[in-house]
């Protein structure tokens, strides 16, 4: 029997000839070639805001977000200068990109940090706005989707090259993390004070060779305090009683200053008064998190919002700064009863899990350690909490 030979037919029911199906082949080529990088599966990020001035922003980059994109209003001639370093515990290794108000890259750098004391793998640009509008800075790591590396880092976009940045208010029992350099050997936190209230801010070295040296200013900008060394090590830390309301500026840099030989990430701890717990923010999945306890401070706990399905689990994995801290991690529910176990690895390293959560909304994790220091801690569930 003669088979009928398959053919393909345009709008009028006619068969189309072998000139017309190759144009369409390579229409159908061309457009598959030309879909929008926004829906491809690699691409995974996020809008991180708008980013002001002369202002530290910190964030984290991970496989599950490889870029955060952030904007700014730029003015054409204007010179901007954009420094992205990896920041804390991970093996970070940034790139940094500018695009214009058209979506069009300026400008795109890997490794043009040109302070070397104690690290190579930094990201710096300086551009001339060519327009009004506008602007995308993305922070990502070297190779983006298809990188490897990961960790937190700090972003900070200015109008001139920067010796001294602002990275923003600092609340009560909050742990900071900045970097002092050659570059940027100096930055500026606030924060909200009231007359009679005792404070301890900390700074400690936390990489490089660092010899951390705090100030404190009060509302009127007169130097209340400085410290090089009175806390353990070579560490700096100030005690006072504030004597009126208003906003302190905490000036977190290296003895000696713009003279100094010393570089590296510190972290910035301000208490108020005496307690034993504090709550430690919000915790959001596969962010690294930042935490410290000491003094007569024996817990934090941290929330989550949980809207997904009751089938799904959750974990959690902590890692303290030294051995012999021991930690602990507990999951509650919002009507208070203990979800999950701990297992833990070592005297330094543990993990928090959960096969099954029984309802949704508040969550709460509470860390303990045996001994005064710094920890980390990550969240990993599915993408079901804010």
């Amino acid at each position: 029997m003669k088979r009928n030979k398959e053919r393909t037919f345009n709008m009028n029911g006619k068969p189309l000839s072998r000139t017309a199906l190759f144009a369409v082949a390579i229409t159908v080529s061309l457009l598959l070639t030309h879909i929008p990088q926004t829906v491809r599966a690699q691409d995974y990020g996020h809008y991180g805001g708008i980013i002001p001035l002369n202002r530290l922003i910190g964030g984290t980059i991970t496989d599950e977000v490889h870029f955060i994109e952030y904007t700014f209003t730029g003015r054409a001639g204007q010179e901007v200068f954009i420094t992205l370093q990896a920041a804390g515990y991970g093996n970070l290794d940034p790139y940094v990109k500018l695009r214009g108000p058209d979506s069009t890259v300026l400008e795109e750098d890997d490794d043009d940090w040109d302070d070397h004391a104690w690290s190579t793998r930094n990201s710096f640009l300086r551009h001339r706005l060519p327009a009004n509008g506008a602007y995308t800075v993305t922070a990502t790591r070297y190779k983006e989707h298809n990188g490897s590396s990961a960790g937190n880092f700090l972003l900070l976009v200015t109008e001139s090259d920067p010796t001294v940045a602002y990275y923003g208010i600092l609340s009560p029992n909050q742990d900071i993390i900045g970097a002092i350099s050659d570059k940027i050997y100096g930055v500026e936190h606030t924060f909200s004070g009231r007359a009679g209230e005792e404070v301890i801010i900390t700074m400690e070295k936390f990489t490089g060779n660092l010899d951390t040296y705090l100030y404190l200013r009060g509302p009127d900008g007169t130097v209340l305090e400085e410290d090089d060394n009175d806390g353990p090590g070579r560490d700096s830390q100030i005690e006072i009683t504030l004597l009126q309301t208003g906003a302190y500026t905490i000036h977190a840099t290296r003895c000696e200053g713009r003279y100094g030989r010393s570089s590296g990430q510190y972290i910035l701890h301000i208490s108020s008064g005496s307690y034993s717990s504090r709550q430690g923010g919000i915790l959001r999945p596969n962010q690294l998190i930042i935490g410290y306890i000491g003094r007569s401070l024996n817990s934090v706990t941290y929330s989550f919002d949980y809207t997904g399905p009751l089938d799904r689990g959750v974990n959690a994995a902590i890692r303290t700064q030294f051995s012999g801290q021991f930690p602990n991690l507990e999951l509650y529910d919002s009507s208070s009863n203990q979800l999950g176990i701990f297992i833990p690895i070592s005297s330094r390293v543990g993990m928090l899990s959960c096969a099954h959560l029984y309802q949704t909304g508040e969550h709460y994790i509470k860390v303990t350690v045996s001994r005064k220091g710094y920890y980390t801690i990550t969240l990993r569930h599915p993408a079901y909490a804010r």
